[in-house]
């Protein structure tokens, strides 16, 4: 049994976790009516799919103009995961963010909020492929053999910089794959456009690619560089 204590939540460089006391995700397909004459009973086929997450929380002045901002934007990465914990689970879509309540509560209440998105691509079930805070140095994350990639499959790999600060900062995240754990002979199979403040990224790759090992790869730089962001990485 998993107590619902401890989920993450990121919406592009906004990390929710700390304001956040509700959320959720949900993927289905819209069943279409394909019942004809001479059927007993209604069949149906499937549609298309439908991701949808809603959040609740207690108001941050300091998220608030973002979360205005964001309202009726495509394409902002929407990304959950149960523990935070590199290695972990994690839940990513591409969102439209269609409705933000910044006022909610009655007489005496913490004052609260909450805010629903749509998904513009499917919902990719993929890995924390590293969770960095306050990175100050350049390095890898781990390693982590998520399988080779079809012709038919893609591999999606989603940034999160959540946290961005020093004298003209900068980071630049690519992902690697090789075919051992040790990564001695890397390829770079994803390059992120270089961050110097908070912000996101979805990018996706397609097969076939018959390395099994991925890591995260990242290059910090400026004067007192500090950096908390996240990979996702998955292969669909």
């Amino acid at each position: 049994m998993t107590v619902y204590r401890d989920q993450k939540c990121w919406l592009d460089g906004l990390n929710l976790t700390g304001k956040l006391n509700s959320m959720a995700i949900q993927c289905k397909i819209n069943a279409n009516d394909t019942t004809v004459f001479g059927n007993t009973t209604r069949t149906n086929g499937a549609g298309l799919f439908e991701n949808t997450a809603s959040v609740a929380g207690f108001y941050d002045p300091t998220y608030d103009a973002s979360l205005n901002t964001y309202l009726g934007v495509a394409d902002k990465p929407f990304s959950f995961s149960s523990t935070g914990t590199a290695g972990a689970v994690a839940y990513s879509f591409k969102a439209l963010q269609g409705s933000y309540t910044p006022m909610q509560g009655s007489v005496g209440d913490e004052h609260g909020f909450s805010a629903e998105a749509m998904g513009s691509g499917r919902l990719i079930r993929g890995t924390l492929a590293i969770n960095g805070s306050a990175l100050t140095s350049s390095g890898n994350g781990s390693g982590y053999q998520l399988g080779t990639i079809s012709s038919t499959q893609k591999l999606y790999a989603v940034l999160h910089v959540t946290a961005a600060s020093g004298t003209s900062p900068t980071l630049d995240a690519i992902i690697q794959s090789d075919n051992n754990s040790g990564f001695t002979t890397p390829l770079t199979r994803v390059t992120f456009t270089q961050k110097t403040a908070i912000g996101s990224q979805w990018s996706e790759v397609s097969g076939a690619i018959t390395d099994d090992y991925w890591r995260v790869n990242y290059t910090i730089a400026g004067t007192n560089p500090v950096f908390d962001f996240i990979v996702i990485l998955a292969i669909l």
